[in-house]
């Protein structure tokens, strides 16, 4: 059995005129089948906490993107850099207010049969205004939150979890009795864990083996490395880090406590095992600097911004992306994560306890904030997306003996580029029809 779709996508003119434009989909069961894994122990496939109320094709396949290009790749198992979203919306529910990206899902209009479903998404005259070039199908979850708010930029007034339907256990389970796993200087890289532990001059290093795409009989075996840093700034690094990896490449930098430059950050590299010290001035006071998506991400620790900086320590961008102020960082710990090609941020407003979570797209050179919870942050260390299982993962605070992993939400089900883009604007309202069928 195969499953093959289409889109129709109706612009009604408030001066009567009606458009419709159809065209074919591709189905990706392979990236489907990677957004519904358990990722080993980690019970994360949302089968773990289906909705009973619906079946399961609400959650696997109930959201929906507007995105801005029509050229997106087949296979892509996320959206790519420099697209930007036009609209989104998600199974069941419906919007009239903030943000203006998210429609409404038509339940009385879509059609469910044994073997074929048939989604109508509606988007207001205000609503989901732009270009659309491609219109691809996401879990709920991804739906829901989206890629960015660009347009509005702002965010629903309830916000989802990412993980709600993970079942929150760990991903090693056996490994939680023993003390070099009860400390926070921990990450998940190229599939698997590795903590950090400075004792005197030697920073112990214990890695091990998870079973998250792929499983073996030495799963979850630990082997410990020495490294000696007698000669390295270890009393400017301390004991306490922030936890971040790139291309294989683990970065740790000082944690909670407010640095000058020169900056000091250590390079591990998986591949052979190897220690270096790099040294920065970043022409600001900083804390809690993290890597993500090969640029180093350093909040300016006195005004609203954070800079980005190539690897090498050149500048790359700057973003502003809300009111920053000093000491929020030290409050939430771990700022920035990884999350599909993007990089994922959170800030809270300056005498307010909102917080907002943001997805940065590098070639974009901007911020946009997500209808999500904040998630991973504040537990210690941000999120991290294994290279090798493209899971995300975090050390779960404040017991800091448990790494909780769980599947992206926004994985692309469907890919429907459009022949040619269309445009939306303020004297148009929208229907959606997508439908699946097996043939």
């Amino acid at each position: 059995m195969k499953i093959h779709g289409s889109t129709d996508i109706i612009l009604k003119s408030k001066y009567g005129r009606v458009d419709r434009y159809h065209s074919e989909n591709t189905f990706q069961s392979a990236v489907l089948a990677e957004g519904l894994r358990n990722l080993g122990y980690a019970k994360a496939s949302m089968y773990n906490s289906p909705d009973a109320s619906n079946p399961p094709f609400s959650e696997i396949v109930g959201g929906i993107l507007l995105l801005d290009k029509n050229d997106i790749p087949i296979n892509s198992q996320f959206v790519p850099l420099g697209v930007k979203m036009t609209g989104n919306g998600a199974f069941g529910v419906t919007n009239s207010s903030a943000p203006n990206e998210l429609g409404s899902y038509n339940s009385a209009e879509s059609i469910i049969t044994p073997s074929s479903i048939t989604f109508v998404y509606d988007w207001t005259t205000s609503q989901a205004n732009g270009t659309i070039g491609s219109v691809c199908l996401t879990s709920k979850t991804g739906g829901y939150i989206g890629i960015g708010n660009s347009i509005s930029q702002t965010v629903s007034s309830t916000l989802y979890d990412m993980e709600r339907n993970g079942g929150g256990a760990d991903v090693c389970p056996q490994t939680s009795l023993n003390t070099y796993k009860a400390n926070y200087n921990k990450i998940v890289c190229d599939g698997k864990q590795y903590s950090f532990v400075l004792n005197g001059t030697n920073l112990e290093i214990t890695k091990f083996k998870l079973p998250l795409k792929k499983a073996s009989v030495f799963d979850c075996i630990p082997q410990t490395i020495i490294k000696d840093v007698s000669g390295m700034n270890y009393t400017f690094m301390g004991g306490s880090y922030i936890v971040s990896a790139s291309n294989k490449k683990i970065y740790l930098t000082p944690s909670g406590t407010i640095k000058s430059n020169p900056f000091y950050m250590w390079e591990f590299d998986t591949t052979d095992d190897t220690l270096t010290e790099k040294t920065y001035n970043f022409g600001f006071s900083t804390i809690n600097v993290s890597v993500s998506q090969g640029k180093i991400f350093a909040p300016n620790n006195s005004s609203n911004t954070m800079g980005i900086f190539n690897l090498d320590g050149t500048s790359y961008d700057t973003v502003e992306c809300g009111t920053f102020y000093t000491g929020q960082y030290s409050d939430y710990g771990a700022v920035v994560g990884d999350f599909g090609n993007h990089t994922l941020f959170n800030h809270r407003n300056n005498g307010d306890s909102t917080v907002i979570v943001y997805l940065y797209d590098s070639v974009l050179k901007k911020a946009y904030p997500i209808n999500a919870k904040v998630f991973g942050f504040n537990r210690t260390q941000g999120v991290r997306q294994d290279e090798s299982s493209k899971a995300l993962m975090y050390t779960f605070y404040p017991s800091d003996t448990q790494t909780k992993a769980y599947n992206n939400p926004l994985y692309l089900a469907t890919i429907n580029n459009l022949n040619n883009p269309v445009t939306k604007n303020l004297t148009m309202a929208m229907k959606v029809l997508y439908k699946l069928e097996q043939s």
